[in-house]
């Protein structure tokens, strides 16, 4: 199930974009729904982390696919669910398409999608638009 997905057209360069997310640790400076942050390891698929919402219990996540300034989609486990989160890069001409994309699957999907998926729905935008503002800033 789609919980959402949000694209937005910027003036930079994918490797700026990308710089922000591979650095887990700082995703708090862009998602304010995100207390902190963690990666053990390297920013690559299979490896793991975690990190804590703002009002709910740290979630664990892996790495599924890591394409430097393409593409990263990482997955965290909920009881019978998988929520998965899917951000890329496109470059068109000098500008850079940047999208996030939120799925979730398995038998507690309906449960959980009203749980925490409204509230993602609402912060995506936001925190877009902040990751946006960091990559701007680092040109």
């Amino acid at each position: 199930m789609l919980i959402t997905k949000h694209s937005i057209r910027i003036k930079v360069k994918p490797e700026a974009i990308w710089k922000l997310w591979e650095k887990i640790d700082e995703w708090p400076k862009w998602d304010h729904g995100i207390e902190t942050s963690q990666l053990d390891g390297r920013f690559e698929a299979g490896s793991q982390g975690w990190l804590k919402p703002k009002g709910a219990p740290k979630v664990s996540f892996v790495i599924i696919e890591a394409v430097p300034f393409k593409k990263f989609h990482d997955r965290s486990f909920l009881p019978l669910t998988k929520l998965d989160f899917i951000h890329t890069i496109e470059q068109e001409g000098e500008y850079s398409v940047v999208t996030h994309q939120v799925e979730m699957t398995g038998l507690l999907t309906f449960i959980f999608s009203k749980i925490i998926g409204t509230g993602i729905k609402k912060d995506m935008p936001t925190a877009m638009e902040k990751l946006i503002q960091q990559a701007e800033l680092t040109r």
